[in-house]
């Protein structure tokens, strides 16, 4: 994002809604889809959650959107909407209300996409990480998914629920586990707990940068180049076969040279 606007409020007038979001909310609106990122060891020493959402296209715009996070967050890491019709996501004001366990925030949005994002504690004991996330049900979701990020080195990975299906992502090189739950109802929560061994601590965001830095098509679980081993070694040895040739004609004609001109001076 390449601005951050942030607008922290505490309104009176919330006080009463209790643990969830306002009941005109969740009657006027629903969630076309929802999918739910886990990113543990991503950037910071926690788990990023983020929130990729979609409003039905009959959604009457602008629309408030209120979504929930635990009270002990202090404030979100990103709140994107869109700004005017059509517009691409980008950063909005927001309203932060603390009702109970919970934190409140809410935002507008003039187009169907929306993006939520915030860090969560992770349990770090040795080599042992665990976590445990909840879709509190602030909205109905008709179609809802979950993926979990597979942090680099990360062994003995387990979730519960299962996460059925496991495929890396071109865009990044990285192993994501991903499962579709259907719909969800409005007040409906899921929650899905993992716990992985890891005796590394780098984070993610920085082995894949120091990856890049080698080589833009460096495997981050491996550090191997994109491709089959085969075609780098074919053309390294194409090219020093090559070089070794020019050197070997260049040598050999200096050295017909050399004797040319010894004869020519008897």
């Amino acid at each position: 994002m390449k601005r951050r606007l942030m607008l922290v409020l505490t309104l009176a007038l919330v006080a009463g809604l209790g643990a969830g979001p306002p009941a005109s909310a969740q009657d006027a609106l629903r969630l076309a889809s929802l999918r739910v990122g886990l990113w543990p060891e991503y950037d910071q020493p926690a788990l990023l959650v983020i929130y990729w959402g979609v409003l039905p296209e009959a959604t009457a715009f602008p629309a408030t959107v209120s979504l929930r996070m635990p009270a002990r967050i202090v404030a979100p890491h990103v709140v994107a909407a869109q700004p005017e019709p059509g517009a691409p996501l980008d950063e909005v004001d927001f309203q932060s209300t603390e009702t109970g366990e919970w934190r409140v925030i809410t935002f507008q949005t003039f187009g169907p996409n929306f993006q939520f994002e915030y860090y969560d504690s992770l349990q770090m004991e040795g080599v042992t990480r665990s976590a445990s996330y909840t879709w509190p049900g602030d909205y109905a979701v008709d179609q809802f998914f979950v993926e979990l990020q597979h942090p680099p080195h990360a062994e003995e990975l387990t979730t519960d629920p299962s996460l059925p299906t496991s495929q890396v992502q071109p865009s990044d090189g990285l192993l994501y586990h991903g499962g579709e739950f259907g719909s969800l109802a409005a007040g409906e929560t899921f929650t899905l707990q993992f716990r992985y061994t890891r005796s590394d601590n780098s984070l993610t965001v920085d082995l894949l940068n120091a990856l890049q830095q080698q080589s833009p098509t460096a495997d981050p679980f491996t550090g191997a180049q994109a491709g089959t081993p085969a075609e780098g070694v074919d053309i390294l040895l194409l090219a020093l076969v090559a070089v070794g040739s020019f050197l070997l004609g260049a040598a050999a004609m200096r050295i017909a040279i050399n004797i040319q001109a010894s004869r020519s001076r008897r």
